[in-house]
């Protein structure tokens, strides 16, 4: 499915301060990573009635798209299930180096892969850190 979100990524065209072919970028991460428009706005820094212009009308304002342009290239770029290893910290100090749908992407990609069926979603709703030590709680569909 990443290559979707890459074709998507190789079809966007900038006019000016408007960045066009949203609407394949916006509709390949929410494929990708199951997640509603709302949740790809927080990710992108918009509001979800954002996501939903950007896919409607096809275009955005550059400078907005940019962040949901990063975003993706995150979903590409990271293989399913790496783990990041900070040069010297605790868990703590690896999860600030990723974020929580980076995290709840590949717990819900591992859960998947153990169990052997589909999950439909895995959110994180509770996030701690204390002492180097972290708590996740998870929801599970």
């Amino acid at each position: 499915m990443v290559d979707t979100i890459q074709a998507a990524l190789n079809q966007l065209t900038t006019e000016g301060d408007l960045i066009h072919g949203t609407a394949a970028l916006v509709e390949s991460i929410k494929t990708h990573t199951h997640l509603s428009y709302k949740k790809i706005g927080d990710a992108a820094g918009v509001t979800e009635q954002g996501v939903r212009r950007w896919r409607e009308n096809n275009s955005g304002q550059a400078s907005r798209v940019q962040a949901l342009v990063n975003f993706a290239q995150t979903l590409i770029t990271t293989p399913a299930g790496a783990a990041v290893r900070p040069a010297a910290g605790n868990a703590a100090d690896a999860l600030r180096a990723v974020t929580p749908l980076a995290v709840q992407t590949c717990i819900k990609e591992g859960l998947e892969t153990l169990l052997g069926i589909g999950l439909s979603a895995c959110t994180i709703v509770k996030l701690e850190t204390a002492n180097g030590k972290v708590t996740i709680e998870l929801a599970l569909e």
